[in-house]
C-alpha cells in the first residue's frame, strides 16, 4: 500500500492499493483513538456490490454502521437528499466525533462532503472512492457541492476529509464506459501538468500500470491543492475543460458521464485557444488522439448558443469575468481571465 500526505489547514493521508476494503475496519481500529459510529453514504449500485463486505469489516472491528443509499445518478446531488442525510444523522445521534463515510463515485463524495462540512459545523469525513474519476480527482482536495436547477455544483464548500482510501480492486467492476470516463481527469493532469504521465498513457497498457497512473494523478493534485487549497490561484488550472464540460452536462440533462463531458470541454476550449494562437496545433491533435484512445468523443454538434447560456451559470464567473485555463505547452497550462462577452467571442473562435 502506498500513501500520500496532503498538507493544508487539515492534513490527511491518501492510501492507494489493492483490496483495502477487506481490511478497512481493522485499519480504522488501529488508527483511530476509539471506536465510533460510522454513517455510510453510498449509491444503489455500490451498495449491491460491496455493502456486505464493508459492513462485516467495520462491525468486526467494533464500529456501529448505518447506511443511506442514493440513486446512482448526478441528479441525486440535490437539497432533498442533503436534507435526508441530515435527518438520518440526527436519528442515529451522530456526534462530531463520529464519521461520515463517502462510499461511491464523485456524486457521493460531493454530497457527503457538503453534509460533513455543515452538520454540527463539521463532522469527520472519510472518502472511499469506488470509481477511477473519484479516486484521482473528486475525493481529493475537499471540494464538495450539490446542484441547483440553474447549474452544477452551485452550493458547496471546501472541507478536507480525514482520510482517503483508493482501492484499485474496486475498479474491476466498473463498466468500460465508466472506467474510460474516469480517464478524462487523468488526461487533464497529463496534458496540463505532466508530459511523463502523458507518455505513459500513450505507450502503456494502462491496466497494467493503473496503480502508478492513480498515484501520479493524485500526486499532481496534491501539489496543486497544497499551493492553493481554496482555489484563488493555481488551483484554477484544475478546472481545465470544466466550464464547457459542465455546460454540456446540463444541456444533456446529465445523461452523459462527467468524464465524457469533460473530454468534449477540453477539446472545445483547446480548439478555441489554438485559433487564438495560444496552443500549438500539434498539442491540440495530441489531446484529441489521447482522448480517442480511451473511447472519449471529441466532437459535439450542440449549438453554440445552447452551450453558452449554460456557461453563464458557471460558479467561476466573478464581476462579469470568468477564469479558465488553456494548454500553453503539452504538460503546462496558462490561466486566463476574460470579461464574459470576450470569453464568448473566444469560445466561438
Amino acid at each position: 500500500m502506498k500513501k500520500i500526505k496532503v498538507e493544508g489547514e487539515k492534513p490527511y493521508y491518501v492510501y492507494i492499493g489493492e483490496n483495502l476494503l477487506l481490511n478497512f475496519g481493522e485499519f480504522l481500529k488501529n488508527n483511530l483513538k476509539e471506536s465510533c459510529k460510522i454513517f455510510v453514504v453510498t449509491d444503489n449500485l455500490v451498495f449491491s456490490l460491496y455493502s456486505d463486505i464493508l459492513k462485516k469489516s467495520l462491525e468486526e472491528a467494533g464500529f456501529s454502521v448505518f447506511f443511506l443509499v442514493l440513486e446512482n445518478k448526478e441528479q441525486s446531488k440535490n437539497f432533498s437528499n442533503l436534507l435526508k442525510i441530515y435527518e438520518q444523522l440526527f436519528k442515529f445521534n451522530m456526534s462530531k466525533e463520529d464519521i461520515i463515510l463517502s462510499f461511491g463515485g464523485g456524486m457521493i463524495s460531493d454530497i457527503s462532503g457538503l453534509c460533513a462540512a455543515t452538520y454540527k459545523r463539521g463532522i469527520r469525513l472519510i472518502n472511499f472512492p469506488t470509481t477511477l474519476l473519484s479516486q484521482v480527482d473528486a475525493s481529493i482536495g475537499g471540494k464538495n457541492a450539490i446542484n441547483l436547477e440553474f447549474g452544477k455544483n452551485l452550493v458547496g464548500t471546501i472541507y478536507p476529509p480525514s482520510m482517503v482510501f483508493c482501492d484499485i480492486a474496486l475498479l474491476k467492476t466498473l463498466s468500460k464506459r465508466e472506467f474510460y470516463s474516469g480517464f478524462a481527469e487523468v488526461i487533464k493532469y497529463a496534458v496540463g501538468f505532466s508530459k511523463e504521465l502523458f507518455n505513459i498513457l500513450v505507450k502503456k497498457d494502462v491496466e497494467t500500470v493503473l496503480e502508478e497512473i492513480i498515484y501520479r494523478s493524485i500526486q499532481i493534485k496534491k501539489e496543486i491543492v497544497e499551493k492553493d487549497e481554496f482555489e484563488n490561484d493555481v488551483r484554477i488550472g484544475l478546472n481545465f475543460g470544466h466550464t464547457v464540460g459542465h455546460a454540456l452536462e446540463k444541456y444533456y440533462n446529465f445523461k452523459i458521464k462527467h468524464g465524457e463531458a469533460l473530454a468534449l470541454g477540453m477539446v472545445y476550449i483547446t480548439k478555441s485557444s489554438y485559433k487564438a494562437g495560444i496552443t500549438k496545433f500539434e498539442d491540440f491533435l495530441k489531446l484529441k488522439f489521447i482522448l480517442r484512445k480511451f473511447n472519449l468523443k471529441t466532437v459535439t454538434n450542440v449549438d453554440f448558443e445552447d452551450i453558452f447560456k449554460n456557461v453563464l451559470a458557471d460558479k467561476k464567473i466573478v464581476k462579469d469575468r470568468i477564469n479558465f485555463s488553456v494548454i500553453k505547452n503539452l504538460g503546462e497550462l496558462k490561466i486566463m481571465s476574460l470579461p464574459i462577452l470576450q470569453f464568448k467571442d473566444f469560445l466561438r473562435g
